[in-house]
């Protein structure tokens, strides 16, 4: 097995396991509603919410709408 695919397997996994809240609530979101994601521009992150950052910021938000019944 090569090295670096080690490597970056590894890395790849740790990044998914310390986000998991996030990809599960995100996944949530598109079961039940209506998400896109929309560019906020660099904000902080607001401290409830699940979120990914890059350098401590984030660049993206998903908004959602109840689906119609």
């Amino acid at each position: 097995m090569d090295p670096v695919s080690l490597i970056i397997g590894i890395t790849m996994n740790l990044y998914t396991l310390n986000n998991i809240d996030f990809f599960h609530q995100r996944a949530n979101n598109n079961n039940t509603m209506t998400c896109h994601w929309r560019y906020v521009g660099k904000q902080k992150p607001m401290k409830d919410t699940k979120k990914i950052t890059l350098f401590g910021n984030i660049y993206y938000r998903q908004i959602c709408k109840e689906r119609a019944k």
